[in-house]
């Protein structure tokens, strides 16, 4: 007996496995992201994972405005903003007028940010390491495969740009006029 199976193309839902197994990811990385976040570095210097995510970002890649600051961490201009806000708050970061843009302000880490950065990361490194030594080339996997998964989600969820079918309407040459009286 042959068994006939439609087309990727001829199939309106997703596969079967697919969507709960984004769903077991998501949920995941939601875990993972709020296990950090009580970690002891963050939970003692009252310090949020975003501020961590955002100083990091900040420091090695000096200066960022508000607008990228946001692209770089994935998040809206608001909420860059915000993190911003309390980083600067805490005197962690300094926002300075642009030499090249009146109107933009550049985010610095201050020394205070620096010094709280490498305590916190250092911390970090020490409860890391017991739970993940030997572990890196997962890490390294584990990040390729959600760089992948953002690329494969930035495309599907944009609608493909039409572009009119127009005629292209010809140009008007300029012409001498003849002078008068020649």
């Amino acid at each position: 007996m042959i068994e006939l199976r439609p087309q990727q193309s001829e199939r309106s839902a997703p596969s079967d496995e697919l969507l709960p197994g984004f769903a077991d990811l998501v949920v995941g990385i939601s875990r993972l992201l709020v296990r950090l976040a009580a970690l002891p570095p963050f939970r003692n210097a009252r310090f949020t994972l975003a501020d961590w995510v955002a100083l990091s970002v900040l420091a090695k890649n000096p200066p960022k405005n508000s607008r990228q600051l946001a692209n770089s961490l994935g998040v809206t201009r608001q909420r860059a903003n915000q993190i911003k806000a309390s980083l600067e708050q805490a005197r962690l970061v300094s926002a300075v007028q642009s030499s090249e843009d009146a109107r933009q302000k550049v985010l610095t880490v201050t020394n205070r940010g620096h010094a709280q950065l490498a305590d916190i990361n250092l911390q970090l490194q020490n409860v890391l390491a017991s739970g993940l030594l030997g572990k890196e080339r997962v890490l390294l996997r584990a990040s390729k495969a959600v760089r992948i998964l953002m690329r494969g989600l930035r495309t599907e969820g944009r609608p493909k740009r039409v572009e009119p079918d127009r005629k292209k309407k010809p140009r008007r040459r300029l012409t001498k006029m003849p002078r008068a009286g020649t």
